[in-house]
């Protein structure tokens, strides 16, 4: 359809044309509407006159012929063409036409192409008109919108420090470009008023009027009305708005409006001011993305990432064949550029399906200061990290839950000034939300120095709605109690208000933030304060994971990188002893600590004849995982690779118990699953572990046992070619890494590589601890070489070792009485064995970094 949302109305008693009228009027490109009275027509005129683009009117009618019918359009707007239709045309209605403006008449019965030519003709200028003031008014909208948007935040800050001289000039300004700009409307009604509401700011801004309760009342009153106004403007509804009934918002007494003048000279200095600057607009430098379109990108980006990996294990197979070849040296070159230029694409995409938190935020300090108001209530807002950006995912839920915190944090929470006063603190209430981001989840902190939360009327709500029973409630934890808020129809409110009674709103707000994939913690003191801590994950717009691969029996799967802990390859010798078995079960001891053990193999049934305590092998694979509620070892039957993986989706009757989080294509094109650590544990039937430790009669054990866990650490152990073993603290190493030797470069006389998307320089770690100084280069060159790689001022340094020995535990303690070299901190005993350790920050800044 040519003009989408424009209309031509036509009315006609004879209700048999309506068919053919519909007809013509879509075929030439317009929206038909039709009717058969002329009084209905006049109701619909009045709604929708905006969008017409033409009227059509039978001349003969039986309550009113067509020029009546005109007079009555007429009384509304002669803004749109008006045409006749009749049997015969005389001399006076030619001239009654003239003087009602009527564009033309046509004959009845009608001719469709003689229709269509005469809608074509005289909508033509009408259509450009609509068309035109269409765009100016979206534009207007969103500018107003801004402004407003800019504007709200300053009076509120007025109702805490009333005589803030920038927020009353940055108040005026917005006021004043959006009265100026208001005038591109058909309308004047928004400039009226709004100039009328600058009439009543003014003496404010210069200080001729205080701004006290009733008139503050008023600002926002009238703020609110031209928020309502804006909006009516992008819902055609701004000519259903009459000025005077408007104007009565603004009608305050003058003699709450008067304030002396204590000093005159001041007072012709402020008159004499000039009228405040209109805000400058910045340029439009952004534009609308569908999100569909945006998920469709990320999905491309992710298949080129399982394409990248494939051809990945291509070149290395190319390397490993012709290891001399220029040709293939160069690919590998191009394609790590590639995947350089992929990795960055992939985040520009996560970045663009976020949205920053502030729009959530924005109504927050309206809602408490209009709720404050109505509960007789003194509350301040403080927000802090509202530039977080978050997937459009969580917008909703975090709304949602904010809101029912926040309010319910005003309700319960905050005290009455009077009350608030004698225990000994200010009048007004403090609200803090603070969020933040940690790895890969989302944290929104809504705490409140109020009354805090009492346990024990908690328990007594709870009997008397018949929630729990007194046993249960004995059983319980105080953290447990408070819990109980989070139950469906559980309420402390004495009666039912708008504000909360029903006992329905926090159990939304945990299911809300649940259903994300979150949890909610709460923590309170009485006479203190209440904090609600929401923990959400953040969804991934390119579903793409850091995982480790890892083999069980024929099968290959891959665990997200984030659930792994450790990584143990224990000798046959020592895994006997590490792992011991405890009823029906194994159990892992591994520094100090018992991580209940699971076979893969025999969780997914791969083998029945499968035992984790009778395997032959003389190495043995565990790894140690930790989720939010669980922690525990997973033995496996080998480790493959460390790789990024695309997510896919699989259906539910492949995923048994919802033990994979979904499937991968593997770079020789096979499909791996993905384990999801917490429903394998769930699937095992493992506890979840405690996060506080409820400390009876063991206290004192438990005590001796954290701070046995306290002294020791884990080093990193390896050789140089020197009979000393050295160790390096655990902390101080990013990663461990195999590099093939052709792919370092020479960047000077010093060695490199292209690591994680920037040079990566390699020195030896022989040489960083002179060693053997004079060391030439072996004539046996390696195919890969041993990095540690360290994280070094703004990025990455590799330090090569001939060979890493083990990670093992030691004493954090260590003694110092032998160091004979620059970063040696001591010494200490692991497996009988004496270990030098290394700190490596010392190491590299006192080296002189030669290469070897």
């Amino acid at each position: 359809m040519e003009n989408e949302n424009l209309k031509i109305l036509w009315v006609d008693d004879e209700e048999d044309n309506q068919e053919a009228i519909e007809f013509i009027i879509n075929k030439a490109g317009f929206i038909p509407i039709y009717t058969a009275k002329p009084e209905k027509a006049l109701e619909i005129y009045k709604e929708e006159f905006l969008d017409l683009a033409l009227v059509l009117c039978d001349y003969m009618m039986p309550k009113m012929n067509g020029f009546e019918f005109r007079e009555n359009i007429l009384k509304i707007s002669d803004s749109v063409p008006f045409a006749i239709v009749s049997g015969q045309l005389t001399k006076e209605m030619a001239l009654e036409g003239i003087s009602q403006k009527i564009c033309g008449f046509l004959n009845k019965p009608f001719d469709e192409e003689q229709v269509v030519a005469m809608i074509a003709k005289e909508t033509l200028s009408r259509v450009q008109f609509i068309n035109e003031n269409k765009a100016i008014e979206e534009t207007f909208v969103e500018e107003a919108s801004a402004i407003l948007d800019e504007i709200e935040p300053f009076l509120l800050s007025l109702n805490f420090n009333r005589h803030d001289p920038d927020a009353m000039k940055a108040i005026a300004r917005g006021v004043h470009t959006l009265k100026g700009s208001s005038g591109c409307l058909r309308s004047n009604t928004l400039t009226k008023y709004i100039h009328k509401y600058e009439d009543l700011f003014s003496p404010i801004l210069k200080g001729e009027a205080a701004l006290t309760d009733d008139i503050y009342d008023v600002l926002f009153r009238g703020l609110d009305r031209i928020k309502e106004i804006v909006i009516s403007i992008s819902n055609k509804k701004l000519h259903l708005y009459k000025l005077e009934d408007l104007l009565v918002d603004l009608n305050i007494k003058m003699e709450d409006f008067s304030k002396s003048i204590q000093n005159a000279e001041n007072r012709n200095q402020r008159d004499s001011q000039a009228s405040p600057p209109p805000l400058q607009q910045k340029l439009k430098e952004a534009i609308s993305v569908p999100i569909q379109m945006l998920d469709e990108l990320s999905g491309y980006s992710g298949e080129i990432t399982v394409i990248r990996n494939m051809i990945n294990k291509i070149i290395f197979s190319l390397e490993a064949k012709n290891s001399n070849d220029k040709d293939v040296q160069g690919l590998r070159e191009l394609f790590d550029e590639m995947h350089k230029i992929n990795s960055t694409i992939q985040n520009r995409i996560t970045d663009l399906c976020k949205v920053p938190l502030s729009g959530i935020f924005k109504p927050i300090p309206r809602i408490i200061r209009d709720l404050a108001r109505e509960l007789g209530k003194e509350i301040q807002v403080k927000i802090s990290g509202e530039n977080i950006r978050v997937a459009n995912s969580l917008v909703l839920v975090c709304s949602n839950s904010l809101i029912h915190l926040v309010r319910n944090s005003a309700d319960h929470g905050i005290e009455l000034p009077n009350e608030r006063l004698q225990a000994q603190k200010p009048a007004h209430g403090v609200i803090e939300i603070l969020c933040s981001e940690d790895n890969n989840e989302l944290q929104i902190m809504i705490s409140d120095d109020g009354r805090g939360i009492n346990p024990e009327k908690i328990k007594e709500k709870s009997l008397e709605k018949g929630l729990f029973n007194e046993d249960d409630l004995r059983e319980m934890s105080d953290r447990q109690i408070l819990e109980i808020i989070f139950s469906s129809g559980f309420s402390t409110a004495a009666k039912l208000t708008d504000v909360s009674g029903r006992g329905v709103g926090m159990d939304m707000v945990k299911s809300s933030v649940e259903s994300a994939g979150g949890q909610i913690d709460i923590e309170s003191k009485i006479g203190i304060g209440t904090s609600f801590k929401l923990r959400l994950p953040k969804p991934k717009s390119v579903l793409i994971i850091n995982s480790l691969l890892i083999k069980c029996a024929d099968r290959c799967f891959a665990i997200p990188q984030d659930s792994i802990l450790h990584v143990l390859r224990v000798e046959q010798e020592k895994y006997q002893a590490m792992v011991q078995k405890i009823a029906s079960g194994y159990v892992l001891c591994y520094n100090n600590h018992l991580y209940p053990i699971l076979d893969l193999k025999s969780l997914l049934n791969i083998s029945d004849h499968s035992h984790i305590h009778d395997s032959n092998e003389n190495i043995k694979e565990i790894l140690i995982l930790q989720t939010e509620k669980y922690l525990y070892a997973l033995f496996v039957d080998g480790i493959m690779d460390s790789e990024e993986i695309v997510v896919k989706r699989i259906n539910s009757c492949f995923n048994y118990k919802g033990i994979y989080t979904g499937a991968t294509f593997m770079g020789d094109g096979s499909v791996a699953l993905i384990l999801d650590i917490k429903n394998l544990a769930e699937f095992a039937g493992l506890k979840i572990i405690e996060t506080k430790i409820q400390q009876k009669d063991d206290g004192k054990k438990i005590d001796k046992i954290l701070s046995k866990n306290d002294s020791m650490q884990d080093y990193l152990l390896f050789n140089l070619d020197s009979k000393t073993l050295y160790g390096v603290p655990l902390n101080q190493i990013f990663r461990l890494e195999e590099i093939r030797e052709n792919k370092v470069q020479y960047c000077g006389l010093e060695r490199a590589v292209l690591y994680r998307e920037s040079i990566m320089p390699i020195y030896s770690m022989e040489k960083l601890l002179n060693i053997y100084p004079k060391k030439l280069e072996k004539e046996n060159h390696k195919e890969n070489i041993s990095i540690i790689v360290t994280q070094y001022l703004d990025g990455y340094m590799g330090l090569e070792v001939p060979q890493v020995l083990d990670i093992a535990s030691g004493e954090k303690n260590l003694i110092d009485k032998i160091r004979d070299r620059i970063g040696v901190i001591g010494n200490t005993f692991i497996q009988d064995k004496t270990i030098t350790v290394l700190d490596l920050p010392t190491v590299i800044q006192n080296s002189d970094k030669k290469k070897v």
